[in-house]
């Protein structure tokens, strides 16, 4: 069997070799490692019994969530593969064949009668399964036995052995019919147009493996529920559009630029605020409104509220200044050698000094001696 691993899908093709069921075990494992979602597609004629029931138990018993598309044809082994999960879709164009599990028998009548008691056995396995998955009767299911038994997509869909249908990958022309040819053949014509449409690179069921894993959905996620988060996407990036104020015909490479050059912007206001606050901080300690042991516990307050923190310690100094008018009345004089300086003269911290609330009510007086005062 030919294995093929594309991200976080198993595309297994062709007849089922002996040892092909270890391979598949491994791959599959890997995949369990990185994937909580794993795509099983099949397009096989079946082979291999055992290596088969090795593949139906990995698939059964995987730790991922496992989807098994049916991309073209899946017949004997492979159809009893198919019967391993629920989550089981085939392509519009697809086709199950179930029949008796079939061997040849060499040897002396006691090797021919103990090969077909081993044949009867998988019979009986291939009946319960069959049982187990669609829900039908016994007899129902043993009809299938006889002879090759070829299920369209609707027949298989109508009988239980899939959960939906999906959309083809290739196509075919509509008088196709696979009893008219044999499994081999019917094979060979699909693998065929496969190799023509580029399978396991352009198909749309890869790109519906690729949403599922984008948006991290459900691997059995709707084509409806796509859309929708299809939907969703586009209507974000219509609103970050309008935000950022860009052309409606911005890329997303556009808007990613538009953030991370606000974002630098962000970060330059945050160093400013950062420095800003380090020189408040050390002032206060001058005027001996705050001691050293509060520096940290300030320096977390401005980070968490820089204008409020601002506005406490313009408040700390004003509790703390001398009252001009009270030591006048007291027969004190200020030195003949201090210089008053017109309001229109006063920096930034003579308004932390005098006028703490003008500084908080007018932002934009704010800004401009702040910036008068760093960008020196």
């Amino acid at each position: 069997m030919n294995f093929i691993v594309n991200d976080n899908i198993i595309t297994a093709t062709d007849n089922i070799e002996n040892g092909d069921g270890t391979k598949f075990m491994n791959l599959l494992s890997d995949l369990e490692q990185i994937h909580n979602n794993i795509v099983v597609k099949l397009h096989t004629e079946g082979g291999s019994v055992f290596d088969g029931n090795l593949m139906y138990n990995a698939i059964q018993n995987s730790t991922s969530t496992i989807t098994i598309q049916i991309i073209g044809i899946c017949a004997s082994m492979g159809a009893i593969i198919a019967l391993s999960i629920e989550e089981v879709y085939m392509v519009e164009n697809g086709y199950i064949m179930i029949h008796a599990p079939s061997g040849e028998a060499f040897g002396t009548a006691n090797d021919i009668e103990s090969n077909v008691k081993i044949l009867r056995s998988i019979e009986k396995n291939f009946i319960k399964k069959l049982i187990n998955k669609t829900g039908q009767t016994e007899d129902s299911v043993k009809q299938w036995l006889n002879g090759d038994n070829w299920f369209d997509a609707e027949q298989s869909l109508q009988e239980g052995l899939i959960k939906g249908i999906i959309e083809p990958e290739t196509s075919f022309k509509a008088n196709f019919n696979p009893n008219n040819i044999g499994t081999k053949d019917a094979l060979n014509r699909f693998s065929a147009l496969f190799k023509n449409s580029n399978l396991n690179k352009n198909s749309n069921m890869n790109l519906r493996s690729k949403l599922i894993s984008k948006y991290s959905l459900n691997a059995n996620s709707s084509d409806t529920k796509i859309i929708e988060e299809l939907e969703k996407s586009e209507e974000l990036k219509e609103n970050l559009v309008k935000l950022l104020e860009l052309e409606e015909s911005a890329t997303d490479e556009n808007i990613i630029s538009k953030i991370k050059e606000l974002l630098d912007v962000s970060q330059e206001t945050e160093q400013e605020q950062e420095q800003e606050a380090m020189l408040l901080i050390q002032n206060a300690k001058k005027r001996g409104v705050v001691g050293t042991s509060q520096e940290k516990y300030l320096m977390n307050m401005f980070k968490s509220d820089f204008k409020g923190t601002r506005t406490y310690l313009d408040t700390l100094a004003i509790s703390n200044a001398p009252n001009i008018s009270s030591l006048i009345s007291k027969g004190l004089s200020v030195s003949k050698n201090t210089k008053i300086k017109a309001k229109s003269e006063w920096n930034l911290d003579d308004y932390r000094k005098n006028a703490p609330q003008e500084l908080v009510s007018n932002p934009t007086l704010y800004n401009r001696l702040k910036k008068e005062k760093f960008n020196k």
